[in-house]
């Protein structure tokens, strides 16, 4: 169980593949998302504090950063991936530089994607599913932006996500930066694949 000391400070922030460290020490959670789903905002809720940088441009995040977590994991944000408007090669930079990071990382214990809830499925959604789960690594998901619906279009954007990626009821967590609904069960779902042993 995770010690609640509020200890969530920045660790490194990495823009090369020569730059990614070794060994942090600590068991680690990748967070992944397309640009524009909330990821900074649901990082920074689920944290309560400020540590990522929200922009209301996409593709603001262009490093891994590096966070410790209470002394007892560490919480990797990756770029966001799918935006258009970001160059190529910037594109390509970026590829490359999570390819780095998650090829053979032994500290690695699963991957969130954050999806937003109502757009479902996007194209690179299920690009980056395939890609993660190429690699034989545990995924969760984490559903945003669910202030933006009704509980029954909530429930009916659930089902068709099913035909996309395998949920279950241990898997998935519906989730809102703007009034903190699902913090408390993101932070069961991270204490989960936290606990977990290779296989389960």
């Amino acid at each position: 169980m995770l010690k609640m000391r509020e200890e969530r400070k920045l660790l490194v922030s990495v823009y090369q593949p020569d730059e990614i460290p070794f060994d942090l020490g600590f068991p680690e959670i990748a967070v992944a998302g397309r640009s524009n789903v909330g990821k900074s905002s649901f990082i920074n809720t689920l944290l309560g504090k400020k540590l990522a940088k929200v922009s209301s441009t996409p593709g603001k995040t262009r490093s891994l950063n590096f966070y410790l977590i209470d002394g007892e994991f560490v919480l990797v944000d990756l770029p966001g991936y799918g935006y258009a408007k970001v160059s190529v090669e910037e594109r390509k930079r970026w590829a490359r530089l999570v390819d780095a990071y998650v090829r053979g990382r032994k500290a690695l214990k699963a991957f969130l994607q954050i999806i937003d809830i109502r757009h479902i499925p996007m194209e690179s959604d299920l690009r980056l599913y395939e890609w993660i789960e190429s690699y034989g690594y545990k995924m969760a998901f984490i559903f945003t932006k669910i202030d933006k619906l009704s509980k029954s279009e909530i429930k009916k954007q659930v089902n068709y996500a099913k035909r996309f990626f395998p949920l279950n009821e241990e898997n998935y967590v519906l989730f809102s930066s703007l009034t903190g609904e699902g913090k408390k069960e993101a932070w069961s779902l991270i204490n989960r694949l936290l606990s977990q042993k290779g296989g389960e």
